[in-house]
């Protein structure tokens, strides 16, 4: 029940006026989504203006819930019995069971109270699950209101199990050292400083690796595939890069902090050597002795500005010459590392000249003091022993051609083989990643599919169950053949009409090639007579004139009946249309219309009234 109570005069749905039509809809939607119809008043208000603005929002409301009908405010405000109908009984489709009626129902059917306690925990837990959840700080659900508190949540870092990734462990072994670490590190629920956060601490651990674990599997999927390394291989050579960047940044550091530190000690060696001058004993006599016989004179801010000034010039003139002699020397400096540099550039070829010549020397030394004597046997020596170095190198070649064939052939066959695994590599890379993107689509595919699954199970749910299904078949078929029976009376009308149009061109062209057989021999007959009788007035042309009189007049004629027949349809579709406007329309009391337009005009007078 919804709570609508009517007058004893409502008998059907024609006897409906706008008040009670209003009341019952906002009802149903108070049943059907209290959660949106919770600010919407229950009754009509009294001006115009306002009646009209609160049906406008519930026909939306209703046409966001899945309305198809035709409904607008005046559907509401002027209600007929079609409308009104087709409203009520899709209100009433959508209306969820009542759990009283259902209770009732199961204990006079004589189940016991622990069945009707476990569906009426069922119902409870299923008109829950479609109210939304909102958070306590936010905007308050309706079934949330009395819970205002609000608990400020705090995060710590959470101590979790950490496996070097140095050398490649298996699974297995990966799992052993974690239990093995996790046995020595305090509880979850101890490492946060208070009991409250330790939730929240572990959510936004499980998020951070979550995240970690993300990018790692992006990185791979973008970089990893390509470089055809394993994945234990591609983070060992990204862990070797930011060991050598970071092995570099701290050489360059401590080169830097060496030269800073030689600085340094070689400005406080030299200001320790000027104190130690300063501080012997002439040094201090004299100071002495000079500090006895100044005369002390009071300066002026004008004369400390000046001296001040003076010594500031004075400074900055050494500061430039410095810096120029620092120039100079620099410049020395590098014309002395060039010369040093062309000298050892020189040593080093002279050394290499003398090792040279002196090779040289000991070749010919030995030519000449050993070989030359003894000319003819040497020179026979010599040949001998070049034809047994070529016999040997012969030997060597051929055998090297041994070797060297089957090698190269090896060779060949290692690197076709090398060129193959590189393209399968590219054609499974190629092909893992169509796989990926495949995946990806039926993943997005089979959660919509869930979710509509879930939408249509709702839907289903909501459906009333105690309908006789044989209803609805008979009246679907009964439909049907009414269908079938119109479709074979149009059929009948349509080869009506087409032999009608085939009677009717078949009578044209009939009529066509009579009239143009007629025209030609009245119109030969009265060029005969005129030719004989030289009379404007003869038969045959009277004849030929009554003869095109005849054809104007049966065209003129023809033409009248077509738009007849074009009025007529005209007339009838006119008419179908004013039955639907009448059929829409029919139970409008104009009068009650105007007398509404008039209060609107009223209320807008009264509002431009206060306005000015």
């Amino acid at each position: 029940s919804i709570k609508c109570d009517f007058d004893d005069g409502v008998q059907t749905v024609a006897d409906f006026d706008n008040l009670q039509l209003y009341a019952c809809v906002v009802q149903c939607l108070a049943k059907i989504v209290p959660e949106q119809m919770a600010d919407t008043a229950a009754a009509l208000p009294r001006g115009m203006s306002a009646r009209t603005r609160a049906c406008a929002e519930v026909a939306q409301q209703i046409k966001d819930m899945g309305y198809r009908g035709d409904l607008g405010y005046h559907q509401l405000l002027y209600p007929n019995a079609n409308d009104t109908r087709q409203l009520l009984n899709w209100l009433t489709s959508k209306l969820p069971r009542n759990v009283e009626e259902d209770d009732e129902q199961t204990a006079v059917e004589g189940q016991n109270s622990s069945e009707i306690l476990r569906q009426a925990i069922a119902n409870r837990l299923a008109a829950l699950q479609k109210l939304t959840w909102t958070p306590g700080f936010g905007i308050v659900a309706p079934h949330r209101r009395k819970y205002n508190g609000v608990n400020k949540l705090f995060t710590s870092p959470i101590e979790a199990p950490f496996v070097s990734t140095t050398e490649a462990l298996s699974r297995a072994q990966v799992t052993e050292k974690e239990d093995e670490m996790r046995k020595q590190q305090p509880y979850v629920t101890q490492q946060p400083p208070r009991r409250q956060d330790v939730v929240p601490s572990l959510i936004e651990h499980n998020c951070a690796k979550w995240a970690e674990e993300m990018d790692r599997k992006e990185e791979w999927e973008k970089e990893g595939l390509e470089s055809g390394l394993n994945p234990w291989q591609f983070r060992k050579r990204k862990r070797d890069k930011i060991v050598g960047r970071m092995s570099e940044f701290m050489r360059y550091s401590l080169e830097e902090s060496e030269e800073l530190f030689a600085k340094e000690y070689a400005k406080m060696s030299q200001q320790s050597t000027t104190k130690a001058k300063n501080s012997s004993w002439l040094a201090r006599q004299t100071d002495f002795k000079q500090d006895t016989t100044t005369v002390v004179v009071k300066e002026t801010a004008e004369d400390i500005t000046k001296r001040r000034e003076e010594e500031i010039a004075e400074r900055e003139n050494k500061i430039n010459q410095l810096k120029s002699k620092v120039e100079l020397i620099k410049k020395e400096m590098e014309s002395l590392q060039n010369a040093v540099r062309q000298t050892e550039a020189a040593i080093v070829a002279a050394e290499e000249k003398h090792v040279s010549l002196d090779d040289r020397y000991r070749i010919d030394s030995t030519v000449f003091e050993k070989l030359l004597p003894d000319a003819e046997n040497n020179i026979k020596k010599l040949q001998e022993i070049s034809q047994a170095s070529a016999k040997r190198l012969m030997e060597l070649a051929a055998e090297w051609e041994q070797h060297r064939a089957p090698l190269i052939k090896a060779l060949r066959e290692l690197k076709e083989s090398h060129q193959n695994r590189a393209g399968g590599s590219a054609d499974l890379i190629a092909q893992i990643k169509t796989m990926r993107g495949q995946m990806k689509d039926l993943t997005e595919a089979i959660q919509a599919r869930d979710e509509r699954y879930k939408q249509l199970l709702e839907v289903y749910r909501q459906l009333p169950k105690n309908i006789n299904r044989s209803v609805y078949t008979s009246r679907i078929l009964d439909i049907v053949k009414q269908v079938k029976k119109q479709k074979v009376d149009i059929n009948k009308i349509l080869l009506d009409t087409r032999a009608l149009q085939k009677e009717i061109n078949s009578s044209i062209e009939t009529l066509g090639r009579s009239f143009a057989l007629t025209n030609e021999v009245i119109y030969l007959e009265a060029k005969k007579d005129d030719g004989k009788k030289k009379n404007a007035d003869s038969t045959a042309r009277t004849a030929y004139k009554d003869l095109v009189a005849i054809h104007d007049k049966f065209k003129l004629l023809s033409d009248k009946v077509t738009e007849c027949g074009q009025v007529s349809n005209s007339v009838l579709d006119l008419e179908e249309k004013l039955q639907q406007l009448n059929v829409r329309a029919g139970s409008l009391d104009m009068d009650r219309i105007t007398a509404d337009l008039e209060e609107i005009r009223a209320e807008n007078r009264a509002l431009l009234d206060k306005l000015a």
